[in-house]
């Protein structure tokens, strides 16, 4: 990676989840804020201007669908997105949670070392 730190914001409302994600994206040099639901996620996207958003699609408040829908007509429009989600979603889902580049993952990808370079790969980062 570059010299600039990289900035993730995490949504993820499964506490230990998010834990392991942050541990393991924290290890690879990424800084990581958690949100652990949707009013939260986009209060501390405005705050901390993130490189890339890496949301679950279910978390409370306001899910995936309301938190892109929302962002779509912000600054953040563009916003790298990595989709973490256990559901099968449909083409229609997919295609209404996109900003900037945009990857649709499983929970299990998510938990894993693929992750950095899933989100290396959306955000264009060495």
């Amino acid at each position: 990676m570059n010299d600039k730190a990289f900035k993730i914001v995490l949504v993820e409302d499964d506490e230990l989840l998010a834990i392991a994600i942050k541990t393991e994206l924290a290890s690879n040099g990424f800084i990581v804020q958690h949100a652990s639901d949707g009013l939260e996620a986009l209060d501390l996207i405005e705050k901390t201007e993130p490189d890339l958003l890496l949301l679950d699609v279910s978390v409370p408040q306001l899910n995936a669908f309301g938190i892109v829908e929302r962002l779509r007509t912000t600054k953040f429009s563009t916003l790298p997105l990595v989709v973490h989600t256990s559901w099968e979603l449909t083409a229609d889902e997919k295609s209404q949670l996109t900003l900037g580049k945009t990857e649709v993952i499983t929970k299990i990808k998510a938990c894993s070392s693929e992750l950095t370079e899933i989100i290396r790969r959306v955000a264009e980062v060495e």
